[in-house]
C-alpha cells in the first residue's frame, strides 16, 4: 500500500513533466517491487533447501532494475510537460520595434514553467523594446514559496536583463520563475 500511494503522489506530476517525480517513481519502483519479489522467494527457499536464493535475487534485481527503467522511459517520454520549452503562450499586441541586432517585438509575452508542485506563468511586457512590466498571472505551486518567486521578481524589475540566481529555500519555485521570464524573453527577441 506504501507503494500505491508513493505512485499516487508522484505519478500525476512525472506525467506533467516533472523529471524530480519521475526519477522518484524509478528508484522507489526498484526498492518496492525487488521487496516484493524476494519475500516470496525466501519463504520457498525456505522449504527448498537445493534453490540458489543469491542466484535468483541478483536475476530479479535486474529483472526489476529492467522493467523499472521501462517505466521511467514511458514516463518521461509520454509526459506533456507544461514546461518552458514545450507549453508556452504569447498574447498578442505586437508592434514594431528593434534594439541592437535582435529583432524585438513589442507585447505582452507570458511562459509557464513547472515550480515545486505546480505550473508558475510570467507574463512581461515589452514597449520600445525594454522590459517595462513583470507580473506572475498563474501561480499554482505552493504559496509557501510564491513571496520568494515575488521578491524575485522585484529583483529582476530592477534589471530585467541582468543574471540573476535562484534563491535558496525556494529553488524550485524561483527557478521556475526563472525558466518561465527566460523564455518569455526569448518570445520576445531580448534573449
Amino acid at each position: 500500500m506504501i507503494y500505491v500511494h508513493i505512485l499516487l503522489l508522484y505519478v500525476k506530476v512525472a506525467l506533467r513533466g516533472d523529471s524530480r517525480s519521475a526519477l522518484n517513481i524509478f528508484v522507489y519502483s526498484i526498492i518496492f517491487l525487488w521487496y516484493f519479489i524476494c519475500r516470496p522467494l525466501k519463504a520457498y527457499s525456505a522449504s527448498h533447501k537445493d534453490f540458489n536464493l543469491d542466484k535468483y535475487r541478483y536475476i530479479s534485481l535486474i529483472l526489476v532494475t529492467f522493467v523499472s527503467l521501462i517505466f521511467y522511459l514511458y514516463i518521461t517520454t509520454v509526459s506533456n510537460p507544461k514546461n518552458v520549452s514545450d507549453d508556452m503562450s504569447t498574447t498578442s499586441e505586437s508592434t514594431e520595434s528593434s534594439t541592437n541586432s535582435l529583432s524585438v517585438t513589442d507585447g505582452v509575452y507570458s511562459a509557464t514553467s513547472f515550480g515545486y508542485t505546480g505550473d508558475i506563468t510570467v507574463e512581461i511586457k515589452v514597449e520600445n523594446g525594454e522590459v517595462t512590466d513583470i507580473t506572475l498571472p498563474d501561480y499554482e505551486d505552493e504559496s509557501d514559496y510564491k513571496h520568494y518567486s515575488e521578491e524575485l521578481v522585484d529583483k529582476i524589475k530592477q534589471d530585467p536583463l541582468a543574471d540573476f540566481d535562484t534563491v535558496s529555500g525556494a529553488t524550485f519555485s524561483t527557478g521556475a520563475v526563472k525558466d518561465a521570464y527566460n523564455e518569455a524573453l526569448k518570445q520576445a527577441g531580448l534573449k
